[in-house]
C-alpha cells in the first residue's frame, strides 16, 4: 500500500495501519500513516474495481471567441485510482494562432492536440513551524489540496475500447468457470502515466491562420467509468425496459 500520492500504487503490498493504544505518541509519522492507509485502500479499490475514466461531466467546448477551450465541471478517476474533481468550469487557453508557423506550417493543413486531465496536489495554508529538525525550516504547508491540471499534448491519443464480452459470453450464456478464469488473471497493472485523455482537438490551417471550431473537438477518446447506475441503464436497455415504467422482477 502506498502512502504518497506521487508514488505509483502498482506494486501490491500488505497495508500498514496504526494500532492505537494508551500512551502512544501521535506524531507526524502516525498521522501520515493513517492518511496514507485510508487513501491507499480507496485508490486501490477505485483502480481495480471501477477503473480509470470519466464518471460524469467534463464537457469540452470552444471557449467563446478567444483562443482556448472550456472544460465543464465533473469527476474522473485517473490511472492510479485517484479521484479528480473539477468543481467549476475551467477555461484552458490554447494559442491556436501560434500553430501557423510552429505546427501547421504551409505544408500541413491540420494538427491534432489531446487534452489530458491529471491529478495534482497543491500544498496550501503555510503555517509557522514550532519545532523542526532543521533551523532553516520556518514555515510549512498546513494542508494539501487535491487539485488537477490540464495538459495539452501534441498528437491524437488512442480511443479506449469497450470491454470485449466474447471471452465471457458464449451463445448468450455466461458460465461460472469462464468468470472464475477471467477473475483469476493477474491484476491489471498501472499505467506509467496516470493522466486520462478527455478530448482531441483538430486545428486546421486556411492559409492565414489556424482555427478550431466546436465540430473539431472530439470527446470519443475519453475512457469512462461503468458505475452501477450506468450498468443498470445498459442492462434495462438490453431487455427493452424503461426505468420509468418497468422494474426488474426477482
Amino acid at each position: 500500500m502506498h502512502t504518497h500520492a506521487t508514488t505509483s500504487p502498482c506494486a501490491l503490498q500488505a497495508p500498514l495501519r496504526n494500532n492505537f493504544r494508551y500512551g502512544l505518541l501521535l506524531d507526524a509519522y502516525h498521522f501520515n500513516l493513517e492518511t496514507g492507509y485510508q487513501n491507499g485502500k480507496r485508490w486501490l479499490l477505485n483502480r481495480l474495481v471501477l477503473g480509470r475514466g470519466v464518471i460524469c461531466g467534463l464537457e469540452v467546448r470552444r471557449g467563446g471567441s478567444d483562443d482556448g477551450v472550456e472544460i465543464g465541471a465533473g469527476v474522473a478517476l485517473d490511472g492510479w485510482g485517484r479521484e479528480i474533481i473539477v468543481p467549476e468550469p475551467k477555461r484552458v487557453p490554447i494559442p491556436f494562432h501560434d500553430y501557423v508557423h510552429d505546427q501547421c506550417g504551409h505544408d500541413r493543413h491540420e494538427h491534432w492536440l489531446t487534452l489530458w486531465l491529471c491529478y495534482h496536489e497543491c500544498p496550501v495554508y503555510p503555517t509557522p513551524v514550532i519545532t523542526s529538525e532543521c533551523d532553516t525550516e520556518r514555515c510549512a504547508p498546513g494542508a494539501i489540496r487535491e487539485a488537477y491540471c490540464i495538459e495539452p499534448r501534441s498528437g491524437r491519443a488512442e480511443s479506449s475500447p469497450l470491454p470485449d464480452p466474447e471471452d465471457l459470453v458464449h451463445e448468450g450464456q455466461i458460465r461460472q468457470r469462464d468468470l472464475i478464469d477471467w477473475v483469476s488473471r493477474s491484476c491489471e497493472p498501472c499505467p506509467e502515466d496516470p493522466c486520462i485523455p478527455i478530448a482531441t482537438i483538430r486545428i486546421w490551417h486556411d492559409g492565414d491562420a489556424c482555427h478550431c471550431g466546436d465540430d473539431d473537438i472530439d470527446i470519443g477518446v475519453r475512457p469512462i467509468v461503468f458505475t452501477n447506475r450506468l450498468l443498470a441503464r445498459l442492462l434495462m436497455g438490453q431487455h427493452g425496459g424503461d426505468n420509468r415504467t418497468s422494474r426488474p422482477r426477482y
